[in-house]
């Protein structure tokens, strides 16, 4: 490779790091895995997720379900980390 160079990934990298689109991309895959992470009942009670500034805001149908991630928070925020590879999620609003 020549000096000048750059290779695609870092090509990609400066582009979604410049454009500010990181945090989109991994809520995203968060998106994708969400029934992984949660499970299936969870996940099949969960209308929406979106993430702002480390938080994972859930709408959740049921009380019951609600209830059981409350009280799990902990562990569903250290499973989702994992599962993205970072330091993504601090902390979860539920609603």
């Amino acid at each position: 490779m020549k000096h000048n160079e750059t290779n695609l990934k870092d090509a990609l990298d400066a582009f979604v790091e410049a454009h500010g689109l990181k945090e989109k991309l991994l809520e995203s895959e968060l998106e994708q895995q969400w029934e992984k992470i949660a499970g299936v009942v969870i996940a099949r009670y969960t209308k929406k997720l979106y993430v702002k500034k480390k938080r994972l805001y859930l709408e959740v149908t049921t009380p019951v379900i609600k209830q059981e991630i409350a009280f799990s928070k902990s562990v569903f925020i250290e499973i989702i980390n994992r599962e993205i590879g970072k330091d993504f999620i601090n902390d979860i609003v539920i609603f």
